[in-house]
């Protein structure tokens, strides 16, 4: 009986210790935020460092805010595409007004340190430039 409680607390132990591990490992993983204020839609598309792979994509409806992006599985260090298509009709199908993409590396210096702070280069917001636009990365 005193052996099976000693196992029982041993995998109690050894599942909550993971359990720590694994949320931490979940906190560490970037998300992709992009933003739209404009007064378009835009179909955004992540790509993998080759641009061989979506790695995630959909509609902003114009004004839209923010969207997080996840599907990916993001990693910090490792290099994506965030493209970004202002389309002339609200459900982003139509014309493309203005077609622009950006390379990012999202990471997070600190981590090595074991501080967690809000991770860089994952916040991007489209802004229209006349026939044109481009991508900016926030301030936060």
């Amino acid at each position: 009986m005193n052996r099976t409680v000693r196992i029982g607390a041993l995998l109690t132990a050894v599942a909550t210790a993971w359990a720590a591990q694994y949320a931490l490992a979940q906190q560490m993983i970037p998300e992709i935020y992009t933003y739209n204020k404009t007064d378009r839609a835009v179909w955004v598309t992540i790509y993998d460092l080759g641009k061989l792979r979506h790695l995630d994509y959909g509609c902003m409806k114009k004004g839209g805010g923010t969207r997080t992006w996840t599907s990916g599985g993001y990693a910090f260090g490792s290099y994506y595409y965030v493209r970004g298509e202002m389309k002339a009709n609200e459900d982003c199908s139509g014309a493309t007004l203005c077609d622009t993409t950006v390379q990012i590396n999202p990471h997070n210096p600190a981590i090595v340190g074991g501080a967690w702070v809000r991770p860089k280069h994952v916040d991007w917001y489209i802004h229209p430039n006349g026939t044109n636009c481009y991508w900016d990365e926030s301030s936060q």
